[in-house]
């Protein structure tokens, strides 16, 4: 992003002509001019020369992070509001903490309980009391991804292998029972003289009723003295032999249960004792940064950062991708977690120091359009071009209506909404605007771009009302009616934008762990182009009438209560690391996911309590998960 400088090292002049014979241009001085048409290397010269505002004179500072305490973690930047902004994400490997082992073995408990006391004919409930059980688990754990068919098939197996145990341990017991009886004399083989109905038939005709019923005791008992009535030969003494049997069989059936109950409880630890487990924390800068009166001459400046936690989270083990941050209102940001493996996006309301989740998305594959506000947040999912409108209202993401991109054969890589226009890169590398208000066809954005120029991603920040387009060439710079303002050289990476009130702009970005800041003075032109007057533009958008009476008829997810809620809905921070493990393959390709520069290191520390996240969960199917354009609160 610095000024165009002549393309010949050792000159520090100013460009002034543009020479289109190779990709980039090459920008050239008044002094290099036969120097470069010179040369044979070059050939079909094409100049064109650098307006004024191409030439936009930046101070370039290099600063140096100093975040030795925090090795394991990823720095983003962010925009702020009158400061330069940054966020941190980190990541530890850690075991799972006792609270959420001792609440996992909790519900494992009631689960495996509520499984083996099924009546025999309702095995299909335990699919359905399994989702239950799972739902709760990712109330936990979010991104906790099971095989969920495999899983409840395995279970009602063990369930009718135990009821077909406990059949055969019944039909034992009264086989005895009826040798018993026939041996004391009490029960004959032979109905009677005028009958041919023997026992052996009866008893056949006996195992095969209780077999379709429901299968207790007392049923069996009841059964019993039915079919053999005529084979009796007093019933004087039944109750003694039927209480013996009732003992005998309740014994052996709570054995079995016991049993069972355990084969299923150790059968959902060995998921669970088998899931690597990470603690995910995003911090937020807590003094904000002036660069307007920390910034100095010299270069390479040591900052130390004052960082508090404002999320704070126990996952599974998967790679975490963190988009850009998206300003919706003064000190409040948007963040969106993607997570590929799980297939699901976290979308975070950091409101200055504290962090509420909105919403979880079924998929992974969205983009948060920048530009997005209280009273319009777009999401964008990029394959199949879906796109849905939302907007906040008391710390919820309230869903409006959605529309579809005509771009059958393309995915959209970036987004930004500017007065009601979404404007959008392909991976093919142009740009495309819809008018959402108007609902017209998209478009594509005329802009002349280099034949071999490529759009890679586009920004809006309302509080500068500045348009940001990313090509291989340039960066452009737009107002909100989409006219040129300025352009400069290009970054390999997105920067973002700050300002000192009014009076000139900061763009900042990462590059190889240092903080790259570039400052510039707006002139009373910039500012009547821009229309920028922070102090009015920039405030809280308040929610219309009619969207609030719309909260009112909607309907809201309520959270399912159940066997497993008092578990679920346990508040599990802070999250405390037991102890400190030793370096290990697994972590290795963790801490490398999050920074691969950086050494692994674990820590015995406690992360402070952050704010409770209300999660709420939706149904899903036994196979798998919910239709990606489902989404729960």
């Amino acid at each position: 992003m610095d000024s165009f400088k002549c393309f010949i090292q050792s000159c520090q002049e100013p460009a002034e002509i543009l020479c289109s014979c190779s990709f980039p241009l090459i920008p050239i001085c008044s002094n290099h001019i036969k120097d470069h048409t010179s040369d044979a290397v070059f050939n079909r010269h094409s100049f064109r020369s650098i307006s004024q505002s191409q030439n936009l004179c930046l101070n370039k500072q290099t600063l140096l992070i100093n975040d030795s305490n925090f090795p394991n973690s990823t720095l983003h930047v962010s925009p702020g509001t009158g400061s330069l902004s940054l966020l941190k994400k980190e990541v530890y490997q850690i075991p799972i903490p006792k609270d959420y082992e001792s609440a996992f073995q909790d519900m494992i408990t009631t689960f495996a309980k509520k499984v083996v006391n099924t009546q025999r004919d309702a095995s299909e409930s335990i699919s359905q009391e399994f989702m239950k059980f799972y739902n709760s688990c990712q109330k936990i754990i979010p991104n906790l991804i099971l095989d969920l068919g495999t899983i409840a098939n395995d279970i009602i197996k063990i369930f009718n292998d135990m009821q077909s145990f406990i059949e055969s341990e019944t039909n034992s017991l009264l086989k005895n029972l009826i040798s018993s009886l026939i041996d004391d004399n009490l029960m004959k083989k032979v109905a009677g003289l005028l009958t041919t109905t023997c026992l052996k038939d009866v008893v056949n005709d006996f195992f095969t009723e209780i077999m379709l019923k429901s299968f207790n005791c007392q049923s069996v008992l009841s059964s019993f003295t039915k079919h053999f009535s005529k084979f009796l030969i007093s019933t004087d003494s039944l109750p003694k032999y039927f209480s013996d049997f009732e003992n005998i069989y309740w014994m052996t059936y709570q054995d079995t249960i016991d049993n069972y109950n355990y084969k299923i409880s150790n059968y959902l630890n060995t998921f669970f004792k088998s899931i690597t487990y990470q603690h995910v924390g995003i911090y937020k800068l807590f003094t904000s940064f002036d660069y307007k009166n920390q910034l100095v001459s010299e270069n390479n400046i040591s900052i130390v950062p004052d960082w508090i936690m404002v999320y704070n989270v126990l996952l599974s083990y998967e790679k975490i991708i963190m988009s850009n941050p998206i300003e919706v209102a003064p000190n409040e940001i948007l963040v969106l977690l993607c997570f590929k493996n799980s297939s699901q996006s976290f979308l975070l309301f950091i409101s200055e120091f504290t962090t509420y989740q909105l919403k979880t998305f079924k998929t992974a594959d969205l983009i948060i359009a920048s530009g997005s506000c209280y009273n319009q947040v777009i999401v964008v999912k990029t394959l199949g071009n879906k796109v849905k409108s939302y907007f906040i209202f008391e710390k919820k993401l309230i869903p409006m209506n959605s529309f579809r991109l005509s771009l059958p054969k393309f995915s959209v890589t970036s987004a930004a909404v500017a007065e009601n226009s979404l404007i959008c890169t392909l991976n093919t590398g142009r740009i495309y605007v819809y008018n959402i208000g108007k609902k017209k066809c998209i478009e594509e954005m005329k802009i002349s771009l280099h034949e071999k120029d490529n759009a890679l991603s586009i920004k809006y920040r309302v509080r500068q009302r500045i348009l940001m387009l990313r090509t291989l060439e340039y960066v452009y710079f737009y107002n909100c009616h989409f006219q040129e303002i300025f352009k400069v050289q290009s970054l390999k990476k997105d920067v973002e934008i700050s300002d000192n009130e009014g009076t000139g702009l900061c763009f900042y970005c990462f590059s190889k762990g240092n903080l790259m800041v570039w400052t510039y003075d707006l002139t009373a032109e910039d500012r009547e182009k821009l229309g920028f007057n922070p102090k009015k533009l920039w405030k809280r958008q308040n929610v219309s009438l009619w969207k609030k009476l719309f909260i009112n008829i909607i309907s809201h997810d309520t959270l399912p209560i159940d066997a497993y809620s008092q578990q679920a809905n346990k508040i599990f921070l802070p999250i405390v690391i037991y102890n400190t493990e030793l370096k290990n393959e697994d972590s290795i390709i963790l801490d490398k996911n999050c920074d691969k520069d950086k050494e692994i290191k674990f820590v015995n520390e406690v992360c402070p309590i952050s704010e409770v996240v209300e999660k709420y969960i939706g149904n899903k199917n036994i196979n798998g998960y919910e239709e990606v354009s489902e989404e729960r609160k």
